[in-house]
């Protein structure tokens, strides 16, 4: 909520960081409650997880509507050159892939590679207000040179929804990165 009134903003954008927010809506709230759950399954070089959120909002009196919104994902990777995705039940985070055999090492290495999969939709239609649907599919390529180095390749297709036609759409994003951790 906005300290300096009484209205909530959510929105939702492509997993692209320099997307614009494709979805977005203000709304009047006395409250707003949010409930979320989370899970992860590493098995071996294969991993999914998933997370669940529900924003309900309760708005002033006199208003009509008393919106509740969703979001979740579901994801799945499996490293093909055998390793596992580190994880923490402590933190409840899952770490870098540290490959077997470093690539570009002395004794020779190829690195790590995973794959992966995503699906995430935010729905912010309810209770009269129709601010839109957001889709995203992300299909994903990670080369993990070494432990502290790694390259990213996502493909994007993110698909809105919204209330009028003009406004809807699809979206194919290629996202490079490269991380270094020190």
């Amino acid at each position: 909520r906005s300290p300096t009134d009484d209205t909530v903003t959510f929105s939702a954008k492509p997993e692209a960081n320099l997307a614009p927010a494709y979805v977005s809506g203000t709304f009047a709230a006395e409250t707003v409650d949010l409930l979320g759950a989370e899970a992860a399954w590493p098995q071996g070089p294969f991993s999914l997880q998933g997370e669940y959120t529900m924003a309900s909002i309760v708005g002033p009196s006199g208003t009509a509507a008393d919106p509740s919104f969703d979001s979740y994902y579901v994801q799945a990777s499996y490293v093909l050159t055998g390793e596992s995705r580190a994880y923490s039940k402590s933190s409840g985070c899952f770490g870098t892939v540290k490959p077997a055999r470093n690539a570009l090492a002395k004794e020779g290495g190829h690195g790590a590679w995973e794959g992966g999969w995503r699906y995430s939709p935010v729905d912010l239609i309810d209770g009269g207000l129709d601010e839109g649907e957001l889709t995203d599919v992300t299909a994903g390529l990670n080369w993990y040179a070494n432990p502290n180095t790694r390259f990213m390749l996502n493909l994007i297709s993110a698909e809105l929804e919204p209330t009028a036609p003009a406004d809807s759409g699809r979206t194919e994003a290629v996202v490079l990165r490269a991380q270094f951790n020190f």
